[in-house]
């Protein structure tokens, strides 16, 4: 679930650049990418408890978020490849 914003320079980034990439777009497949567009309701990110765009949070098949893998700010290709690594994705 990725955080956005329309005033979020890094969320355009992340968009732009980040999540078209071949090795993100192949880690992706078979998993959903949803983007929550927070830019003029923070509702949502009050209820997980984020302070800010982007942020990325990750779940399991059953829909239980994997906390210890929060992704917040800017992120690289790399690191966010990692992170799924991590949470076994």
């Amino acid at each position: 679930l990725d955080f956005y914003a329309d005033w979020c320079v890094y969320c355009k980034t992340m968009e732009r650049e980040i999540f078209p990439h071949p090795l993100v777009q192949e880690k992706f497949d078979g998993k959903m990418l949803l983007q929550a567009d927070v830019t003029s309701n923070t509702e949502l990110m009050d209820e997980f408890g984020l302070v800010a765009p982007p942020t990325i949070l990750l779940f399991d098949a059953e829909g239980t978020e994997l906390c210890n893998h929060r992704m917040i700010g800017n992120v690289t290709v790399e690191q966010l490849l990692e992170r799924m690594n991590q949470a076994g994705m």
